[in-house]
């Protein structure tokens, strides 16, 4: 894929003005060292995930260990992140300027037309 994009990117070159391809050109060496580290952390994350990936045993050991340890952590301690004061209630204050920005609507005269 990325050398269909440099062919397309050349043939741009090609066809266009020297000041964009000059700018095309530079977009794309000067930023060559993000793009081969970006390349290089993606083979390793599709590397490590495919080792996990060949290991299911193994995987599901270990999140029975995580979860076991989730379960037992939370069965032993405390609980003082809700303090004993609170009713599970919840308040929302709302306030409205002192006057309104607009005066209410004027009622038709009797007689008028919309009346």
């Amino acid at each position: 894929m990325v050398d269909a994009i440099k062919a397309m990117l050349d043939e741009l070159r090609r066809d266009s003005p020297p000041g964009l391809t000059a700018t095309m050109y530079y977009d794309t060496t000067v930023y060559s060292w993000f793009n081969t580290g970006f390349a290089r952390l993606g083979n390793r994350y599709g590397g490590a995930v495919g080792w996990l990936a060949r290991r299911v045993p193994l995987m599901l050991l270990l999140f029975a260990r995580v979860l076991g340890a989730t379960v037992l952590l939370y069965e032993r301690l405390l609980t003082g992140f809700i303090p004993p004061e609170d009713s599970g209630k919840f308040i929302i204050n709302v306030q409205l300027p002192p006057r309104p920005r607009w005066s209410a609507p004027r009622r038709p005269r009797p007689g008028s037309a919309l009346s």
